[in-house]
């Protein structure tokens, strides 16, 4: 017999994760699965499976040395032409990686029925047996809300969209899915059909759409499972989709921390968790990596020159060449 996601019950029950990486996340994301590991429930494995996003042979080398019988990492390399449509389109310089949580139920088994999507920008410091164990009923996702409307979001209003902006706004970074509705209701292609309409303006394209195409099938978890700033920032009382015990059980006790704007590897990170990302990166076989002000160069430089390609594969989609 088989549990959810198709595990047989002789064996620890699987929590299956997905996450995301080009080469310049890497680093990071070596440090989120270390995390993972570390903090594992004894009566769970984890089942990482990695969107590779064009990540170097060596590089997918060192971070298979993090993978154990009780955390495996499987890759996968996604290929969508409409995906990579939208992304040559999009008014986004985000990489096509950033996108690639939206085809979970097509690269994922169809024998897996729900997976945890983490950004590689956090870390984790709980076991996340209870985020997956999540009721999720006639929803098909769950997340922490931003604690303000999409009405209220900043880069939305201005964009004068024909939709429904009444419901919370959620941060995309963590994520429940729920892989059997979404097949069951075709919610790839609803989700892209909405980025094809709309992906020329909105600035966090997968953010954006999960939220505006889905939002009515929200599940709203306790912010401790994804404490980004803006979470942070509702500890001085302002008014938020939670209480204030809740904000202040996401400050205290996080499960996830998410480095949502500058991140631990900056020099000039101010956030107050920046050392456990080093804690857990230094269990990788980058142990003992720091930022320096040359590898940042070589970092934006590298910035530079991938959203340069993409502001170039943008144009010339735009006017048809290559088509």
């Amino acid at each position: 017999m088989t549990g959810a996601g198709g595990a047989d019950r002789a064996s620890p029950p699987a929590i299956h994760l997905a996450l995301a990486a080009d080469d310049l996340f890497v680093v990071p994301m070596a440090a989120t699965i270390a995390s993972l590991a570390a903090t594992a429930d004894p009566g769970h494995r984890l089942e990482i499976t990695v969107l590779d996003g064009g990540i170097r042979p060596a590089n997918v080398e060192l971070i298979e040395t993090l993978a154990s019988p009780r955390c495996t990492v499987e890759w996968v390399r996604p290929e969508s032409p409409r995906l990579d449509s939208l992304v040559r389109t999009s008014v986004s310089n985000y990489p096509a990686a950033a996108w690639y949580r939206l085809l979970l139920p097509e690269l994922m088994p169809e024998s897996v029925d729900r997976v945890i999507y983490l950004d590689t920008d956090v870390i984790v410091e709980d076991s996340l047996a209870g985020l997956w164990h999540t009721e999720l009923g006639q929803g098909w996702l769950a997340g922490v809300g931003h604690g303000f409307s999409i009405a209220d979001a900043g880069h939305l209003t201005p964009l004068g969209l024909d939709i429904d902006l009444t419901g919370h706004y959620y941060n995309a970074g963590v994520l429940l899915l729920d892989l059997a509705a979404w097949r069951d209701n075709g919610v790839v292609d609803l989700v892209l059909d909405f980025l094809a309409r709309h992906s020329d303006v909105l600035p966090f394209p997968d953010q954006d759409a999960l939220n505006l195409a889905l939002v009515d099938r929200w599940v709203t978890v306790a912010p401790r499972w994804n404490q980004t700033v803006a979470i942070r920032n509702y500890a001085d009382g302002r008014s938020s989709l939670y209480e204030p015990e809740q904000i202040r059980e996401a400050l205290d006790d996080p499960a996830v921390v998410h480095f949502t704007e500058v991140k631990p590897w900056v020099r000039a990170c101010p956030h107050p968790q920046r050392d456990r990302f080093f804690h857990y990166l230094d269990q990788t076989p980058w142990s003992g990596w720091r930022p320096t002000k040359a590898e940042e160069t070589r970092r934006l430089a590298r910035r530079a020159f991938r959203r340069g390609r993409k502001l170039a594969g943008r144009y010339m989609a735009r006017a048809g060449i290559g088509a």
